[in-house]
């Protein structure tokens, strides 16, 4: 609401913009992670075994963070920057989950697709 406000009067800035933050008493939103189909099948769950699946949720984490890291990410205009974000982030979720003995097909597939889309940029 307060981007909202700020807009409307027409005295935002683009330092306004994107410091802002959601309060953090707002609920938590997957506004980006929208892009991922819902119910879609990970590949990674198809694999025979835990460790198979760790072995390349780890790598999707390590590549993704390499990306995100990297000077030519970081100095870019392009939206590489956030879908290597999200594929670092949601990877390690996933990598989380597996290291647990859990397999979470939805947070696999969070990671494969936006590792996916970081890959299109």
């Amino acid at each position: 609401m307060v981007l909202s406000a700020l807009l409307a009067s027409g005295a935002a800035t683009a330092a306004d913009i994107a410091s802002h933050r959601p309060a953090k008493d707002a609920p938590a939103t997957r506004s980006v992670l929208r892009f991922c189909p819902a119910g879609r099948q990970s590949a990674i769950a198809t694999l025979p075994t835990l460790e198979a699946m760790s072995i390349q949720t780890n790598e999707l984490y390590e590549t993704s963070l390499a990306v995100y890291e990297s000077d030519s990410t970081q100095y870019s205009r392009s939206v590489k920057i956030k879908w290597a974000d999200l594929a670092r982030i949601t990877c390690g979720i996933a990598s989380g989950y597996l290291s647990g003995g859990e397999v979470n097909v939805e947070r696999l597939s969070d990671c494969e697709c936006n590792y996916a889309r970081m890959n299109r940029f």
